[in-house]
């Protein structure tokens, strides 16, 4: 364990040796303490630079880089990646280059710059497959779905890639890979409004899932499609449990999504003040953790609800809010876009 190798470091000088052992604490605790992750990356990557250590340089960024990526700070993670990538290349560990390029993807998919993720991840899987890394091949084949699965012109490329995503992760026995490849198949289905195809995804999906969180999301899913189809007893029976489940994990990114589930089942219902009560809750986590989008959902939401009750002031004090959260989505998005 990490304790034990915290004690190696005692008995090693300043050489290749100990910058090893730095990078296998940093390597450990990248997900459970990414503070940790970048302090003994840092020190590693100092001593790697001092001492002319190419391969240790490398692998300290990455571990400072995926530090930095567990906490949402996505533009340090592109700092350290991008020399992390370039000393990869020159070293040619091809694994590792098919690492990275899968990583730098997914910063610029999550900053809204698709094209710039998928220049990435197609040659990273042309590499990986040549690699037979099947790991590797699974997270990408998923990821290059979710892209495709953004327009309605290559959803049916997205269930291609979905589909090999499958098979690859249940040849791996990979039950997340299994079960959020599912889900996604199933929600192009929502797209196509082709609710009996998505019921029948999303109820797999559950068959499979194990983390609290991802089964909230399908309940909240599930509970969508019979909102939509006018079953709304049934919706809320859905999305009531996926609330209950968010508060196992405490997982709030999913929370806020349900919440904006339920508000627009009471909408539906015509019952305005308990869709209020829910969007207000919607917003001010969507709010506290830094969610645009959902932000924006909650107000348009409350602006229509508040019209509904004739509350003329609130409608349109929720309306102005939503205009300028929505002229901060669209300036993030074109800097993205041009930087």
């Amino acid at each position: 364990g990490v304790d034990s190798l915290k004690n190696l470091l005692n008995g090693l000088g300043l050489d290749t040796a100990r910058v090893d052992v730095l990078n296998e604490i940093g390597d450990a605790l990248y997900r459970v303490e990414p503070d940790g992750a970048i302090q003994y990356g840092t020190e590693a990557k100092n001593l790697a630079e001092m001492i002319n250590y190419p391969a240790g340089l490398a692998f300290a960024n990455k571990n400072i880089g995926l530090g930095y990526y567990m906490q949402g700070e996505l533009t340090e993670a592109l700092r350290y990646w991008e020399p992390a990538l370039e000393l990869y290349e020159e070293l040619g560990d091809k694994q590792m280059v098919a690492n990275l390029m899968s990583n730098l993807g997914a910063i610029y998919y999550t900053s809204g710059k698709n094209l710039e993720a998928m220049e990435l991840w197609i040659p990273a899987l042309k590499m990986a497959e040549e690699l037979s890394d099947s790991t590797r091949i699974s997270t990408l084949l998923m990821n290059i779905g979710v892209i495709y699965s953004e327009i309605p012109s290559t959803y049916d490329s997205a269930v291609n890639y979905y589909f090999r995503a499958i098979d690859m992760g249940q040849a791996l026995g990979d039950h997340h890979m299994v079960g959020v490849s599912t889900i996604n198949l199933g929600e192009i289905y929502v797209e196509k409004e082709e609710y009996d195809s998505a019921l029948y995804y999303f109820e797999k999906s559950l068959t499979i899932l194990t983390s609290s969180s991802d089964v909230a999301t399908v309940l909240n899913l599930i509970g969508s499609i019979y909102s939509e189809r006018g079953e709304y007893t049934k919706a809320l029976t859905y999305q009531q449990d996926a609330l209950e489940m968010t508060w196992r994990e405490n997982a709030q990114r999913e929370r806020v999504g349900i919440l904006l589930g339920l508000a627009g089942t009471y909408e539906n219902l015509n019952n305005p003040v308990k869709a209020i009560e829910y969007y207000k809750e919607a917003e001010s986590l969507a709010e506290g953790i830094g969610l645009n989008t959902e932000l924006s959902g909650s107000y348009e939401g409350l602006a229509t609800n508040y019209a509904e009750l004739q509350d003329y002031p609130n409608a349109y004090k929720y309306l102005s809010l939503q205009n300028t959260v929505d002229d901060i989505i669209y300036r993030i998005e074109s800097e993205n876009r041009t930087k």
